[in-house]
């Protein structure tokens, strides 16, 4: 999985209007399928240490979600 990444950055810096080939609407469900692989790959111990510092997390969805609010 690694190496097909690596490739792909490589391939991209080398021949970038190969991958402005691609369309728009692609983008998402690309990296849709690629967070998924992601998640896969979690162990119940990942998620042990993510819930263990829970007030850095819930620090930072206040500070996402009062940012969005600026926005406005």
């Amino acid at each position: 999985m690694g190496v097909s990444v690596l490739l792909s950055a490589l391939l991209a810096l080398v021949f970038p209007d190969i991958f402005g080939l691609l369309e728009p609407t692609l983008i998402n469900p690309l990296l849709g399928v690629i967070m998924f692989g992601m998640g896969l790959t979690l162990k119940p111990e990942d998620l042990r240490v993510e819930f263990s510092i829970w007030h850095n997390i819930s620090g930072a969805i206040v500070a996402r979600i009062y940012s969005k609010h600026e926005e406005k």
